[in-house]
């Protein structure tokens, strides 16, 4: 996904999901991709399912969760926050052929909050970071984020420089031209 820039606009960070949360995506798609074959080892016989039929149905099934898998995979890639020293894009892969692109400038931010709950979400160092905007604007969630804190300092951090440099531009307007 290609994210125009503004003129003077750098990109800070690029957010995603933790990768563990796809890992057990892949880990519980990987032990059902299996049920076929354990089926097969019960000593059933089920008089209206032929070999063929069974293996036909196995296959397909194989196939369902090799496609849930790479869409697993899509969504972890695609769905990501960008940080950048003007404003928060937030890049939602809501299905294969479904996204969402919301962009917030970073003076609108008025709170943001890490949220780890869990005995595997401390260990491991992953949760959600929610970022507050004006009343009448919504609110930024990304949710099982790695490093929240460190999300959190490089969105805080970035919002501080802006508005660094905007009350900088109230001060002296001309700065940008050169003049003095």
């Amino acid at each position: 996904m290609q994210i125009e820039l503004q003129h003077g606009e750098q990109v800070l960070a690029i957010l995603r999901k933790h990768w563990l949360i796809f890992a057990l995506e892949v880990a519980a798609l990987g032990i059902l991709f299996f049920v076929p074959f354990m089926l097969s080892a019960l000593p059933v016989n089920i008089p209206l399912l032929s070999a063929g039929t069974a293996t036909f149905f196995g296959a397909l099934w194989m196939l369902f969760l090799l496609m849930r898998g790479f869409i697993s995979w899509t969504n972890y890639y695609l769905d990501i926050w960008i940080v950048t020293n003007m404003r928060l894009v937030d890049v939602e892969q809501i299905a294969l052929f479904n996204r969402k692109v919301s962009t917030l400038e970073l003076e609108h931010i008025e709170d943001i909050t890490v949220i780890v709950s869990g005995f595997l979400q401390s260990m491991i160092g992953y949760g959600t970071v929610s970022v507050q905007t004006a009343a009448n604007m919504q609110e930024f969630h990304i949710t099982n984020i790695q490093n929240p804190e460190e999300a959190k300092q490089t969105i805080y951090m970035a919002q501080r420089k802006a508005k660094h440099e905007d009350q900088q531009k109230i001060i002296n307007p001309d700065s940008e031209h050169g003049a003095l």
